[in-house]
């Protein structure tokens, strides 16, 4: 409640005391709230944008919360994409205030079919809703589609480049779901653990049984009980990995391999690039194409 109310007041405060600047350059400038969102806009809009991700490289968003000075820097966009859901909240804040100013703001949970998210008793919540919808090459498809139509609103003068760059990556978004279906289709295992409910939309898709160590908000601690329970499914069913993330401590997910006897893989959440992935050059699809191969190892697929 204390993070909730301090991002409230910085929004006032920077609303209330700095005058819209000005852009000096004739693009569409997008901010966004998280690393997906900024992949998309960049590859639909070329070099017509300019775009700025909020929440900066090696962060976990689900922990980030902006500052005065990085709420300022959004303050002149013409558009503001954010996920919405309850994945960033501060952006849910923001947008009105945004909005009120002239900028377009977009929810892209808005345009999707949501599922209940899991809490973290790994039972399903009816009053919430899980927000990693990106990691489904099929929905983001859908996020390529929303984003075109708010540029060619935007900026009508060049929709047909719009239309072009929309189509190039949805093509690629296409062999990836393509590669996922034949791949993952003749696996020994369907089972899979990982350290928080963020691949329900991707099991959902290609047929997957998900286990999670924490919730959708990849918060708290589990407890004692929970780790024996997984260690129990673990064994009974036969998994030989458990999966952690990049940009969590792996710790959890080594403690449990470590309790049922087991490797770790990474499964990347595709939430934010660390500073290695920006050096190594990897993006949504490199990283995409990474979870494909572990899931392979994982699963023992053919």
């Amino acid at each position: 409640m204390i993070k909730i109310m301090r991002t409230a007041i910085v929004i006032v405060s920077i609303f209330s005391f700095f005058p819209p600047e000005p852009s000096a350059s004739d693009k569409v400038k997008i901010a966004v709230s998280f690393y997906p969102l900024s992949f998309i806009a960049e590859r639909v809009g070329g070099s017509h944008v300019e775009v700025i991700n909020m929440t900066p490289a090696g962060v976990q968003p689900h922990e980030f919360e902006p500052t005065m000075k990085s709420i300022k820097t959004v303050y002149s966009s013409h558009l503001f994409l954010y996920n919405g859901a309850g994945f960033d909240s501060w952006a849910e804040k923001l947008a009105p205030e945004l909005k009120k100013k002239g900028t377009v703001t977009v929810n892209m949970s808005s345009y999707m079919v949501l599922l209940n998210a899991w809490n973290d008793s790994g039972k399903a919540d009816t009053k919430a809703h899980d927000p990693h919808f990106w990691l489904d090459p099929v929905l983001i498809k859908r996020e390529v589609e929303v984003v075109r139509n708010a540029l060619i609103k935007k900026d009508p003068a060049n929709r047909a480049d719009y239309e072009k760059n929309a189509a190039s990556i949805s093509t690629k978004f296409d062999e990836l779901n393509n590669r996922y279906s034949l791949e993952l289709k003749n696996c020994k295992h369907k089972d899979i653990v990982v350290s928080h409910s963020a691949f329900q939309y991707i099991a959902k898709r290609y047929g997957l049984n998900m286990f999670s160590i924490l919730g959708v908000t990849a918060s708290g601690e589990p407890s004692p009980k929970k780790l024996a329970e997984l260690s129990r499914i673990v064994k009974e069913k036969n998994i030989k990995y458990v999966f952690y993330e990049s940009l969590l401590s792996p710790k959890l997910a080594q403690t449990l391999s470590n309790e049922a006897g087991v490797k770790t893989l990474t499964l990347n959440t595709c939430e934010g690039l660390t500073d290695d992935d920006i050096k190594a050059g990897r993006n949504y699809l490199s990283l995409m194409e990474d979870n494909l191969k572990n899931l392979k190892t994982a699963l023992q697929c053919n």
